[in-house]
């Protein structure tokens, strides 16, 4: 009598090798997001002295932040969990209203 499930030996211990380019990928990715926030962190300690310095209204200081604020990696993003029924109900009635 033959089984469904296929009795495949499992590799050695010795043949799993870990890809050391991954590895390296992953670290330069780290060191990477490490930096951006590590420089946020310190232009926005240093906003006062730029803001005295170079006499800036603080209008003019948003053009110092602004270019480094889609680099920072975003740790808090997660997937938004599906609707449920009431949020159905509600989109029907103001789409009524």
């Amino acid at each position: 009598m033959a089984s469904a499930v296929s009795t495949r030996p499992a590799p050695p211990h010795d043949e799993y090798r870990p890809d050391r380019a991954r590895w390296m990928a992953l670290g330069v990715c780290l060191a990477a997001g490490f930096m951006t926030l590590l420089d946020v962190s310190i232009v926005n300690v240093a906003l006062p002295s730029i803001e005295q310095g170079l006499h800036a209204q603080p209008n003019e200081l948003k053009w110092i932040v602004a270019p480094q604020k889609p680099t920072k990696p975003r740790l808090s993003s997660r997937p938004r969990p599906a609707p449920g029924p009431r949020a159905t109900e509600l989109k029907a009635q103001y789409a009524g209203a």
